[in-house]
């Protein structure tokens, strides 16, 4: 199937993006403090995490517990403190590589950093490093569909009752279930 190739080709690259933003991520928050920057998660939703994904699906990831537990903020966060937030990772972000574009939409319903990722340089990157890397660029280079990943970052504020999980992590296990039950 042309579909499942596609995907086998950019699924170590996704993995390496995921990787290299999630390293990012937590840099901006060690420099406010070792223990924050191990507290904080970064974690993978959407068709990506359910494996349902296909080639042109983006990449759809959460950042979480970066607000300390003993600060004012946690449980209590305005929007315009979500937006300062994704600010300080919008302007960071901007130097991981690959980037083609690093967009802050901060009117949107769910505030959100909308990046894309040049999967063609990444994967260049990646054979420089090891010859033996699986994916051939030139392959990447001719399908407009694998060249490049966009990738959407929200935050998961706190609550003050922990207990509730972010509404896209809970589709996520509800879609793994089904999908586990019906196949």
């Amino acid at each position: 199937n042309d579909q499942e190739m596609k995907l086998q080709r950019t699924s170590k690259l996704r993995k390496t993006t995921f990787e290299m933003i999630k390293h990012k991520i937590k840099e901006v928050y060690a420099e406010q403090s070792a223990a924050l920057a191990q507290q904080v998660k970064v974690e993978m939703y959407g068709s990506m995490a359910t494996g349902l994904a296909i080639d042109c699906s983006d990449l759809d990831l959460l950042v979480h517990n970066f607000v300390p537990k003993d600060s004012p903020l946690y449980g209590s966060m305005t929007r315009l403190d979500t937006v300062n937030e994704l600010q300080k990772l919008h302007a960071a972000l901007g130097d991981v590589f690959g980037v083609v574009s690093n967009t802050l939409i901060d009117t949107a319903s769910v505030p959100v950093i909308k990046i894309r990722i040049d999967l063609v340089e990444l994967c260049k990157r990646e054979k420089e490093k090891n010859g033996r890397f699986p994916v051939d660029p030139a392959i990447l280079q001719q399908d407009e569909e694998t060249q490049e990943l966009n990738v959407d970052i929200t935050l998961d504020e706190p609550r003050a009752h922990p207990s509730q999980e972010h509404l896209g992590l809970q589709c996520c296990k509800y879609v793994k279930r089904s999908v586990a039950e019906y196949p």
